[in-house]
């Protein structure tokens, strides 16, 4: 029996039936090898960008630094070797991370790369010490090696996940219940946080009018059918990753359905109606026993610790940013001045702290 992409008994127009008896790309075997050969990838580039992280501090330590001040002593071969366990324990970690299996938005994955570099490096020195080497090591090398891969490895990621994206080895085809407003913003923060690689591939709707689809660039994705016809969808096509957007759903039908797809999928993405929540600092948690979840926002600026740990690093990385773009700034000053009238540097008054201006 063919389902026909329909809302009730309506046939929805410029929607082929044959898209329903096909399997979508990047689905079945091929989804597999395109996932291992992507995930292979990942970790190839991770290494050869440590592995240049390294050669760059190297570099600035023995013979930048030595030249710009003359303090720093030239540095031998053995302790860059020291440090051989930095990218091996940095790749261990981004993989307990989650960085080359979770699809996560481009600020998540940095401060996951984050944890894992400093975590990489503060089990380097512990085992540089155990082994009684860690004489031989140089602590500014060391910081150089830290700030590199910092820099570096989120910044290669972002480039190395676009470009496997539009190759079709980073990607997930992802179908989408709902065709409303929440639809079009989960399509948009898809088509912006490309590094996740998911692109949607139809939507299922049971409201009439939304039948046409929803237009994403030149293309339009349609409507497949309504909500009943999920599970049939999910098996022909052979999707595995489903958004739920239909806040607007009854709780008891939309617990039901999140059930029935939770059981035939290997992913299943809901959207509560809780618009408005800010997002930062939110934990999911939930009691097992009882099916309860929650969520919890913390605010981590309620300690006095952490607003005086955020002032002074705010202080000294401002000061130390200013210092360094002085002269870029200095020129677009002057530029502008060259170029236009009035004030080079917009100010006008903010309301700040405690209704400060």
């Amino acid at each position: 029996m063919s389902i026909g992409p329909q809302v009730g008994n309506r046939p929805i127009a410029g929607v082929d039936n044959l898209s329903l008896t096909t399997k979508i790309a990047g689905t079945g075997i091929n989804k597999h090898l395109s996932n291992a050969l992507g995930i292979l990838i990942l970790v190839l580039s991770d290494i050869m960008v440590l592995s240049i992280s390294l050669g760059l501090a190297y570099l600035t330590r023995g013979y930048i630094l030595p030249y710009v001040y003359q303090g720093f002593q030239p540095i031998n071969t053995e302790a860059l070797l020291n440090l051989w366990r930095f990218p091996l324990l940095t790749i261990i970690l981004l993989a307990y991370e989650g960085m080359y299996h979770q699809r996560l938005p481009l600020w998540r994955g940095v401060k996951r790369v984050v944890k894992a570099v400093t975590w990489s490096i503060v089990l380097s020195l512990l085992l540089m010490f155990l082994s009684k080497n860690l004489t031989s090591a140089s602590r500014t090398l060391v910081v150089l090696a830290y700030v590199y891969a910092v820099i570096l490895l989120p910044l290669s990621g972002f480039i190395i996940k676009r470009s496997l994206s539009k190759a079709g080895l980073w990607q997930k085809p992802v179908l989408i219940l709902g065709a409303g407003k929440t639809a079009e913003l989960v399509i948009k923060g898809f088509e912006r946080e490309s590094t996740m690689g998911y692109r949607p591939v139809g939507l299922l709707e049971d409201d009439p009018q939304k039948i046409r689809g929803i237009k994403n660039g030149k293309s339009i994705i349609p409507v497949l059918g309504g909500f009943k016809d999920a599970e049939d969808i999910i098996k022909r096509t052979g999707i595995n990753d489903i958004v739920i957007a239909a806040p607007g759903m009854d709780n008891k039908k939309l617990v039901e359905l999140t059930n029935r797809l939770q059981q035939i999928s290997a992913n299943v993405m809901l959207i509560p109606d809780l618009f408005g929540i800010p997002l930062t600092g939110m934990q999911i948690q939930y009691l097992f026993d009882e099916k309860t979840m929650f969520l919890s926002l913390n605010n981590n600026l309620a300690s006095p610790w952490n607003r005086l740990l955020k002032r002074v690093f705010d202080v000294v990385i401002g000061s130390i940013m200013l210092v360094c773009s002085m002269p870029l700034m200095i020129g677009i000053v002057v530029a502008i001045k060259l170029d236009s009238r009035g004030p080079a540097i917009f100010s006008h008054n903010r309301v700040g702290k405690d209704g400060k201006h």
